[in-house]
């Protein structure tokens, strides 16, 4: 038996039953998880370096266009709990071969969203072990991911849920490091921060 969740997804599973599932939990996080990424470890940093503080300006126009997207994606979905895929209510609201395109595309940027993770952690492992080659922790990684997918639902959902966790402490992490580096005045490789830096050298648009 499956039931609603708050947030309208379909739950696998039931608590009354007893049988193992996904709970809003565990949704919920793997939401969270999916959204932070090497986009935001990595990527981010190589964007600061290029565009400078004009970046923020950036990812807040880019973050507020997501939020619309994902806020009609998800009246679609309560409206048409049936149809809960993006190929599924394009099929239904355009046309049959849209739908199609629209699940192949969305399956073919999974895919490469999952060799930019692997190239990105295989990326963060060298920094650390320099001497290793880039290819086995990918392929190190690849075999995790593959062995997780290979779990039971409700295992799945908790490993998820956790690494979701590992996420938002290094995140945590980052922003209290920043506040402390911010406020002690501590010297990195010779350069200072400070929020000055924001305007320093031309303003914010000025690529630094």
């Amino acid at each position: 038996m499956t039931e609603i969740g708050a947030s309208g997804i379909e739950l696998a599973g039931s608590a009354r039953t007893g049988r193992p599932g996904l709970t809003t939990r565990h949704l919920e996080f793997m939401a969270i998880g999916c959204a932070i990424g090497s986009g935001l470890f990595l990527g981010s940093a190589a964007g600061i370096r290029q565009a400078g503080p004009a970046l923020l300006v950036a990812y807040g126009i880019g973050g507020l266009m997501i939020f619309f997207i994902v806020r009609a994606f998800g009246e679609m979905v309560l409206a048409h709990p049936g149809s809960s895929t993006p190929d599924a209510l394009a099929e239904k609201h355009v046309h049959p071969m849209f739908g199609y395109l629209v699940g192949w595309n969305y399956w073919m940027a999974f895919i490469l969203i999952g060799m930019v993770d692997l190239t990105a952690t295989a990326i963060f492992i060298k920094f650390w072990i320099p001497n290793l080659s880039q290819w086995i922790p990918a392929l190190l990684a690849l075999g995790l991911l593959y062995a997780i997918n290979l779990c039971g639902v409700r295992l799945f959902g908790e490993l998820e849920f956790w690494m979701a966790i590992v996420k938002v402490i290094a995140i945590l992490g980052m922003i209290l490091a920043s506040i402390f580096l911010l406020a002690g005045g501590i010297s990195l490789s010779g350069n200072y921060p400070t929020i000055r830096n924001i305007w320093n050298d031309g303003g914010i648009f000025r690529l630094v």
